[in-house]
Formats: structure tokens, sequence, C-alpha cells
């Protein structure tokens, strides 16, 4: 949320393990193709946390001061900051995250879709 690519660079999220994206039935669907920022999505500018968990063999892959280090030699601090939204402005958002590609081809769960609304108190 507080980086983002320099030019020419791609980013790419902490090494948690494999992702469990909302709507993937199995481990890593969902990968950077659909959500950049993972482990979270912007729309509007909103954040949504996307994932609901990560798949990992004892231990993350990368420490939270490796994956710091990487960010601010090869990010840059977001030019866009964030601000208070009003109930609407989230409804609206949240629309549009649901209305994605992804969710097209991965429908969720009623349970991923409280886990989501939730996001949203």
């Amino acid at each position: 949320m507080l980086f983002e690519a320099k030019t020419g660079e791609i980013f790419r999220g902490p090494g948690l393990g494999g992702p469990q994206f909302y709507g993937a039935r199995d481990v890593g669907i969902g990968l950077d193709y659909f959500w950049p920022l993972e482990p979270i999505t912007l729309v509007d500018n909103i954040p949504f946390l996307i994932t609901h968990g990560y798949a990992i063999a004892g231990r993350p892959a990368e420490k939270s001061s490796v994956y710091l280090s990487y960010c601010i030699e090869k990010m840059q601090w977001r030019k866009s900051s964030y601000h208070p939204v009003t109930k609407k402005e989230m409804e609206i958002a949240f629309t549009k995250l649901l209305q994605c590609d992804y969710f097209k081809k991965y429908p969720l769960y009623e349970f991923e879709m409280q886990d989501l609304r939730e996001q949203m108190r």
C-alpha cells in the first residue's frame, strides 16, 4: 500500500508462501497478472485484502526485513495518498471489485463474500 514500482521495475508481493486468494480453489491461482499488488488490490484507490491466508511449509520464504529492503531499493513511495472514504464510495469500489474478470472466472463462496464485505466496516 505504501510502495509502487519505479519505471522499468515490476512490483512483486512478499515471499510469504503460496497465496490463498478469495475465489480460488487452489493455492497460487490468481497470481500477479490478476493481483499485481498481492496481498491487496486497489479499487478507486481503496485497498481490499484479496488473500485469506498463505500456504507455507514451515515458515515464510522471505523475512519481512528483506522484503522491506527490496521495496526501498526497487520501488518508490506511492505518489497518491489515501484518505477517508464514504460508505457510498466503498460500496461502489466493492461492486467494481466483485465485477472484475478474476471473480467472473473464480466465483466467491458465501463465506468469502462475507469476509470481503467485512473489510468495509
